[in-house]
């Protein structure tokens, strides 16, 4: 995953800016968090060291916004429901943030005293949902992972194209012509790619 898909000015988001209501660049900057929704960011408070958060969408307003702390020991199947519910479902954590126990799915359960797996605790609510006042935010980087869905997307593509092209040319005895030779590590290659594909789509599913 690459950072820097932009990065906020802390000098435009220190409290008095804030508190304030001055500067076009402060203001500027902040319409910017609240178009983040279910996306990864690196997030800075004043007297914190930096750490990667998720935006839970339609949370952020003037006051601040909630995030989900998912970089504890939390199992995987855990960190990744909630990381997908983050932009499908935020009704989920607004309604545990409020003190409702919340049924995620059959597996995972959302409740005042912690959050669940199989009826077991792994983590502490409050460590994994967290409210951020607007005025402790130092920095907020996003954090953009189109780009290597991207690169994969063109390898897939590319390599079914010239696939295909070496197919029509070769026909269906490729490994046994001579003018084509062996491609059948190309082959391993595209299964390999479609695999990988195939769990990373294959994430929502529980």
């Amino acid at each position: 995953m690459a950072n820097a898909a932009f990065r906020l000015s802390t000098e435009d988001l220190t409290p008095s800016l804030v508190n304030a209501g001055v500067g076009k660049a402060g203001r500027s900057d902040w319409s910017r968090v609240r178009r983040l929704g279910g996306e990864e960011i690196v997030l800075t408070v004043y007297g914190s060291p930096p750490g990667n958060r998720q935006v839970v969408r339609g949370t952020v307003d003037e006051f601040g916004l909630t995030v989900l702390n998912l970089t504890g020991p939390i199992p995987t199947t855990v960190r990744n429901k909630l990381s997908d519910d983050a932009g499908s479902h935020p009704e989920y954590f607004v309604r545990a943030q409020r003190g409702d126990t919340v049924r995620v799915n059959k597996h995972v359960r959302l409740a005042p005293d912690g959050v669940f797996l199989d009826g077991r605790r792994v983590a502490e609510l409050q460590q994994v949902i967290q409210r951020v006042a607007r005025d402790s935010v130092a920095e907020i980087s996003h954090v953009h992972g189109t780009t290597g869905r991207g690169m994969a997307w063109g390898a897939l593509i590319g390599l079914g194209a010239g696939a295909a092209i070496i197919a029509g040319q070769c026909g269906a005895n490729w490994s046994e012509s001579s003018g084509c030779g062996n491609l059948e590590g190309i082959w391993l290659f595209w299964g390999t790619l479609n695999r990988a594909r195939a769990r990373r789509c294959g994430r929502r599913q529980l």
